[in-house]
């Protein structure tokens, strides 16, 4: 075997010299065509590219997705079947991934590329937050001190993200299996504790999104994980319906938030059908279609990426967070077909 790691010469059976300069020639080479060819197979095998154009009056609300990655631009393959999901149950809304670096061009951002409603941009934080309640917490700049600054920054970008723009904000760990753009001003339970942010939907300018980041601002807690999502929300809701914080939500009938805060709360079925901490059940043998399906109201799935990011099974191995990408993130499942793991 040739140690392509050692500086001498070899001979190959023709005669010819392969040295260091040119092993660095050919790996240069052998990577464009490397790149060009899987390009071409994306379009190929993964899309098939039509003139997708809807006219602008047929739009629905956009659909923003949030990646906190601080190491670099890479979106995981679970994040992209986020996306693709996304994409395939909402084919007319504008889909915007917000990142914190410039988009890179590995495999998952040229397949991402390739879905016509999906966009990639970089964003600038400080213009988001900016003509908030929420822009001078950001430059007073408490939350760099926290363990959970990703998080917090991410629950504080969503809140201004939908007052200023309307629409639907997921989180990457998200996969859809219903279209939620016919949904507005909605958002559900996790539990009968709380309420949670991680999917949810508002028009621009919303009075209750204006509430959530004044009390963000005024009572930060920078050491409590949950303290600025499902507990802020749940928070605001209770006192501006005028009910002791101490109640709980599940307590509360839905149809009295949307009289005080004009917001439809739907049951933790909806968007959060297996819990966090039953989050192993998606690793486990469970029907997604047909009889004995539990999620007949579900739209979309949690996945509750940081207890089961260290988790997989194998691709084609059928539990439940496999038939979930297969049927609804195809494209991206073609991928983790290759790379053996879902």
């Amino acid at each position: 075997m040739v140690n392509f790691y050692h500086k001498r010469k070899f001979t190959l059976p023709n005669g010819f010299f392969f040295n260091l300069a040119m092993r660095r020639r050919l790996r240069f080479l052998f990577s464009v065509i490397n790149v060009i060819g899987f390009t071409t197979w994306l379009i190929f095998n993964f899309y098939q590219i039509t003139d997708w154009t809807p006219k602008p009056e047929l739009l629905n609300q956009p659909i923003y997705f949030i990646s906190s990655n601080i190491k670099d631009a890479e979106i995981s393959l679970r994040a992209a079947c986020a996306i693709e999901s996304a994409s395939l149950h909402n084919p007319y809304s504008e889909i915007t991934l917000l990142t914190l670096h410039e988009p890179d061009n590995r495999t998952t951002t040229q397949l991402l590329h390739l879905i016509p409603n999906v966009h990639l941009k970089q964003m600038n934080i400080a213009e988001i937050l900016s003509d908030t309640p929420l822009y001078d917490w950001y430059l007073q700049g408490d939350y760099t001190e926290s363990l959970f600054k990703l998080t917090h920054m991410s629950d504080a970008l969503r809140l201004a993200i939908l007052w200023k723009f309307g629409g639907i904000y997921m989180d990457t760990d998200i996969w859809s299996v219903k279209g939620v753009s016919h949904l507005h001003n909605t958002i559900a339970k996790q539990s009968v504790l709380y309420v949670n942010g991680a999917v949810m939907m508002f028009d621009k300018s919303h009075p209750f999104l204006h509430d959530c980041m004044e009390e963000f601002s005024r009572n930060y807690q920078k050491n409590e994980f949950t303290a600025q999502g499902p507990d802020l929300l749940t928070r605001v809701i209770l006192k501006k319906c005028g009910i002791d914080v101490k109640v709980i939500i599940g307590d509360v009938d839905p149809a009295d938030v949307e009289k005080c805060v004009n917001v439809t709360v739907l049951p933790p079925e909806s968007f959060y059908p297996i819990p966090f901490y039953r989050w192993n059940e998606y690793f486990e043998d469970m029907p997604v279609t047909g009889i004995g399906n539990p999620f007949t109201i579900t739209y979309t799935f949690h996945l509750w990426n940081n207890l089961s990011k260290r988790n997989f099974t194998k691709a084609g191995s059928g539990v439940l967070v496999d038939q979930i990408a297969r049927y609804h993130c195809p494209n991206v499942y073609k991928l983790m077909m290759i790379n053996g793991k879902v």
